[in-house]
């Protein structure tokens, strides 16, 4: 009885501890940052230069300082205090990192398997409570009146483009662990999960955000390159699971998602008018195009990276005119590290990956985020969005 009653606190001290965690990361101060980047990001960037002094820790370490150094040599007074500042968001992932490759990080909290989904489970009904605060405002039904399906609190739902693709992670996650690794809190509400995912999904999709659909498109590739390197490796863990119960859950999660998708669609079209929904927005989240340089988003920022890449010699290091935020990763790392920097980068990041030897969420969040920082957008260094991915490293999930 009373580990019952110790766990039960422990599994409601992590929980709050997390939210409330993220909560200050959606309250605005000053121009572009919050109060998690006051409070909490200076914690964290002396949590990682002191941590624990495993071999990759140190290379991780030494990688972050090299690249610190390498943005501000040769700055001017001007934006030297920018280019602190980007460099302290930048810890966010490599902290990521530091505690994905170290697996006794975070192990004096004694969570077992149960009690760790149950923590994912909490989290998730936090992250559907923005969900349907966000999506109230939207459609006028509370104030203040939102601009697009985003944060709560923070810039009345203009990041649409971040809080989209969070959702889509937020599905991953619970879809992979109902499939992958079910305890008895996932089993036991498993028509309110399955649900959720329902509802996530569909509303990652419908508000206009095409990196929704680029997170479904990588946790694809994630399992499509877990399934082929455990075909050619009898020796792997967690292998991928084809059971009938589990195909049974696929296809009812994609009836339910087909018929309530209509249903959805009916509703929108036959009660909200075109000046409380823009219709054009799911449009959009399907709007892909192999002209890049033609993309009505991302055009100009596409013609900028065809002429970097037509003159690499010339961004081998840093250069002056630094920029804090671009919507294309690759661009602003180059831009701002040089070619030696996304190098050095790339190389760490692959290198805590080596190869997909677990089948875990955490393991698809290392594997995707790269891919999403360089391709998408930056968004891993924004705290309301990378406290999302690291819950489940954290939980060693």
């Amino acid at each position: 009885m009373e580990n019952y009653i110790n766990d039960k606190k422990r599994v409601l001290n992590v929980t709050l501890s997390l939210i409330t965690l993220h909560l200050a990361s959606l309250i605005p101060i000053g121009g572009s940052g919050s109060l998690f980047d006051i409070v909490f990001l200076p914690i964290i960037f002396i949590l990682f230069i002191f941590s624990k002094k495993t071999i990759f820790n140190c290379v991780l370490i030494t990688t972050y300082i090299s690249l610190f150094i390498l943005c501000i040599l040769g700055t001017n007074n001007f934006d030297l205090i920018l280019r602190v500042q980007w460099m302290i968001r930048l810890v966010l992932p490599f902290y990521l990192l530091s505690i994905f490759k170290n697996e006794n990080e975070f192990n004096y909290l004694k969570i077992g398997a149960n009690n760790k989904n149950k923590i994912l489970f909490n989290f998730n009904l936090y992250f559907l409570l923005l969900a349907i605060f966000s999506l109230l405002s939207l459609i006028n039904i509370i104030s203040p009146r939102y601009y697009g399906l985003g944060f709560p609190i923070y810039s009345l739902g203009l990041d649409r483009h971040m809080f989209l693709p969070a959702l889509a992670y937020l599905t991953v996650f619970m879809f992979h662990t109902l499939l992958n690794q079910p305890s008895a809190i996932f089993i036991k509400n498993k028509k309110f999960i399955q649900f959720s995912i329902i509802f996530t999904f569909l509303l990652s999709l419908i508000m206009g955000s095409r990196g929704s659909v680029f997170v479904y498109f990588l946790y694809l590739i994630y399992n499509l390159l877990f399934f082929i390197f455990n075909f050619l490796n009898k020796n792997f863990d967690n292998k991928i699971r084809f059971s009938r119960k589990n195909i049974k859950i696929l296809l009812f999660l994609i009836f339910s998602i087909s018929f309530i998708g209509f249903i959805i669609g009916y509703i929108l079209i036959s009660y909200f008018p075109s000046d409380q929904f823009d219709f054009n927005r799911i449009e959009r989240t399907f709007d892909f195009t192999l002209n890049l340089t033609s993309d009505p988003s991302r055009g100009d920022v596409f013609k900028t990276l065809i002429d970097l890449f037509r003159n690499l010699g010339s961004y081998f290091l840093p250069q002056e005119n630094f920029i804090t935020s671009v919507d294309l990763g690759l661009l602003l790392i180059i831009n701002n590290l040089g070619i030696l920097g996304f190098l050095i980068i790339s190389s760490v990041w692959i290198y805590s990956l080596k190869i997909l030897k677990k089948n875990s969420i955490s393991t698809f969040i290392v594997f995707s985020s790269l891919c999403y920082l360089m391709i998408n957008s930056p968004h891993i260094m924004i705290p309301r969005f990378w406290l999302l991915l690291i819950v489940p490293i954290i939980l060693k999930l």
